[in-house]
């Protein structure tokens, strides 16, 4: 009786996989071969991994929890188990999924849901009901996060006989030209920038009774 033992890699993927060949023969008569197949790891061709008595290859499966140990893919989306060694999981499209324990504080900008630069103006134009006397222009407010003040450009546009300037201030009471408020000229105007901003109530005061101010707030 001759043997004559053979051998034949296949790649496929990041597997190989292996037969070996056993040719018998037996006087003149026709020899018969017998395979068996074997799944090796690439990295060290020598540790494969035979078949079961059925004739399976055993497969070990990672990097994915849509597919059991045998490989098997799941009827179902993976459910999130609390308190596991693995508390992530991966839909069945391969989205890794989360479970928010805690409600997202109100205000809170959430990434791709809200634009920082976007928002709504609220008029707060004004009219002195006194000459010399602070008026609250704009009130406080925490949520603020713009605001502009413009002195109109004319007499006409602001309502008095000769144009004057207005006088703004954050910390207190708005004065007339006594060196404690911001001074906005005639088609002046005040805004504020992408930097900080205060939250404050802003006073506004003007010489004339009648003065009208252009404001909005965001």
């Amino acid at each position: 009786m001759k043997k004559l033992l053979t051998s034949t890699a296949l790649m496929f993927g990041a597997l190989t996989a292996v037969s070996y060949g056993q040719l018998s023969k037996l006087g003149g008569a026709s020899g018969t071969i017998q395979y068996s197949v074997a799944v090796c790891d690439p990295n060290s061709p020598f540790r494969c991994a035979a078949p079961d008595a059925s004739g399976k290859v055993p497969v070990t499966v990672s990097g994915s929890s849509s597919v059991t140990a045998n490989g098997q893919a799941t009827t179902a989306a993976p459910t999130y188990v609390d308190a596991t060694s693995n508390p992530l999981s991966l839909d069945l499209s391969g989205n890794l999924r989360t479970t928010v324990t805690t409600a997202t504080p109100a205000g809170t900008n959430t990434i791709g849901s809200l634009n920082p630069l976007a928002g709504t103006y609220t008029s707060k134009n004004l009219t002195l009901t006194t000459g010399g006397t602070a008026q609250t222009l704009i009130a406080s407010n925490a949520s603020r996060r713009r605001f502009y003040i413009q002195n109109p450009c004319t007499a006409t546009g602001q309502g008095i006989a000769a144009a004057e300037s207005i006088y703004v201030s954050f910390t207190g009471s708005a004065g007339v030209n006594n060196g404690t408020s911001i001074e906005i000229l005639t088609c002046g105007s005040y805004e504020s920038d992408a930097g900080p901003i205060s939250t404050q109530a802003i006073s506004v005061n003007a010489a004339t009774t009648g003065h009208k101010i252009v404001a909005g707030e965001m």
